[in-house]
């Protein structure tokens, strides 16, 4: 059995060649990721549930807080192998300048 790739390009033509159709999806891609307002097909509108809330996606993007910052870096163990006498190389505690 023979298979033929073809993508419907601009105007309706088909292009069949491996190489016409790489250079169709590569400019469709390029074109999608550089878009300031790209638009989203009015037939998927609903066709996924949100999972974020706008609430919730609020907190994502603010910026983080220095308490915030300083609570994550203190909470990271430290993994850093012992020391002849057997104690930790060194102890941290970061605090805000």
């Amino acid at each position: 059995m023979e298979y033929r790739a073809q993508v419907t390009g601009e105007g309706g033509q088909w292009i069949e060649d491996p190489d016409g159709m790489g250079n169709y999806f590569l400019r469709n891609f390029k074109d999608l990721f550089t878009l300031t307002t790209p638009t989203f097909p009015e037939d998927l509108v609903g066709l996924i549930e949100p999972v974020i809330t706008d609430e919730k996606n609020t907190l994502i993007i603010s910026p983080l807080t220095q308490e915030e910052i300083i609570k994550a870096l203190n909470s990271i163990l430290n993994l850093k192998a012992l020391g002849s006498d057997e104690s930790p190389l060194y102890s941290t505690n970061i605090t805000a300048a």
